[in-house]
């Protein structure tokens, strides 16, 4: 019976302040939660786009890796051509005519650094 003398205790206008916290208390915290889900979608937003950009850049470096192997194989062919008909009668020949196909606007900025022409200086 004890309990039941606490309960009395308790007007209406007590039991209306309760309700109106806790609703109170329930607006602020659906409004936390959505803020949260909010930054949730954010952060899950950027780390695919973070994803993405990071598979990108994994395929642009095997892409040069491959262009770099590709390269270092045409330079030590030419410094092979080079070594072993340099010394030939119509190397010169094939040097000039090698030369005069290249376009200026075709060639890459490291292109004159290797080849025939930049092993003969």
């Amino acid at each position: 019976m004890a309990q039941q003398d606490g309960n009395k205790d308790v007007t209406l206008d007590d039991l209306l302040r309760i309700v109106e916290s806790a609703a109170r208390t329930i607006e602020r915290l659906q409004a936390v939660n959505a803020t949260l889900m909010q930054q949730m979608r954010d952060a899950e937003s950027a780390a695919q786009l973070a994803n993405a950009d990071a598979e990108s850049k994994a395929r642009q470096i095997d892409e040069l890796e491959q262009s770099e192997a590709a390269l270092r194989e045409d330079a030590a062919w030419c410094r092979w051509f080079k070594n072993k008909y340099g010394a030939s009668t119509f190397f010169s020949h094939i040097e000039r005519e090698y030369q005069s196909t290249q376009r200026v606007d075709e060639a890459v900025p490291y292109a004159a650094q290797s080849g025939p022409a930049a092993d003969a200086s």
